[in-house]
């Protein structure tokens, strides 16, 4: 019962920050800091290949948001760097390390680093190096 009062609660308030940063009063950089997030990760591969890793990328904001110059870091070493690229208002952006992961999904970007099985963290940091998600 509490716990579907908190579920609630949060997302009255993922309503009222979309309400005034989209009619305004300087919310707008707040709520645009946590638009991108890591999504889904694929760390161990598939059952074709256990190389057969990618990153999910979800974009919650009804802006496009420019990736350039974003980076993901793997356990605070930054491995990928984006070149130009942009992920649409409210759509998926998918990293693989190789096209040759089983999916009828084609690949935005291709990645060169593989992710530890356990243990691991990811960051997703903005073209000026503030952290948007891990």
């Amino acid at each position: 019962m509490l716990k579907d009062k908190m579920k609630k609660g949060l997302v009255l308030i993922n309503l009222f920050l979309i309400v005034v940063a989209t009619f305004g009063n300087g919310v707008v950089a707040f709520a645009a800091g946590n638009s991108v997030v890591i999504n889904e990760v694929a760390w161990a591969g598939s059952a074709d290949s256990a190389s057969d890793e990618w990153i999910e990328l979800y974009n919650n904001s009804a802006q496009t948001v420019d990736l350039t110059g974003w980076k993901i870091k793997d356990d605070g070493v930054a491995n990928f760097t984006f070149p130009t690229s942009s992920v649409a208002p409210y759509a998926y952006f998918l990293l693989e390390d190789s096209e040759h992961t089983v999916s009828d999904v084609q690949s935005d970007l291709i990645y060169n680093m593989s992710l530890a099985n356990s243990g691991d963290s990811l960051q997703l940091l903005d073209a000026s190096g503030n952290i948007v998600d891990t």
